[in-house]
Formats: C-alpha cells, sequence, structure tokens
C-alpha cells in the first residue's frame, strides 16, 4: 500500500507543479530533491505509525488467535 499511494502521489504532484508554480519560491516545479524528501517524510511517518501495531501483533500466539477467529 505504501508503493501504490507512493507511486499516486508522486504521478498527482508531477501533474499539479504547472498549477502550483506561482507558490513555489526559489524551487523548480519538477525539483527531484523536493520530491525526494517528500517521499522519505511519508516513508518515516509509515513505518513510525505501523511499528506499534506490528510489536502488538507479533506478541500475540498464533493458535489463540486462530481460535478465536472461527
Amino acid at each position: 500500500m505504501l508503493f501504490a499511494g507512493l507511486g499516486v502521489g508522486l504521478v498527482a504532484a508531477i501533474g499539479l507543479t504547472q498549477l502550483l508554480r506561482g507558490f513555489l519560491y526559489r524551487v523548480s516545479p519538477v525539483d527531484p530533491l523536493a520530491f525526494i524528501a517528500g517521499l522519505v517524510v511519508v516513508v518515516i511517518a509509515v513505518l513510525v505509525a505501523s511499528i506499534r501495531p506490528a510489536g502488538r501483533a507479533a506478541r500475540v500466539d498464533p493458535m489463540v488467535s486462530m481460535r478465536t477467529e472461527g
């Protein structure tokens, strides 16, 4: 899901560069550094948001989980 979101967001961001050109100060509309920085921020946010639920799920006994699902 992360990579799908990054792909859609990147395509949308590139598509909106012409619309937002007036808001950019001393930055090219397709500045690779700005796009990479945005992608890194999103990846870090996703990783931080998923650490706690993944840790909680890892502590659950699989057999207990299978018995309560059915």
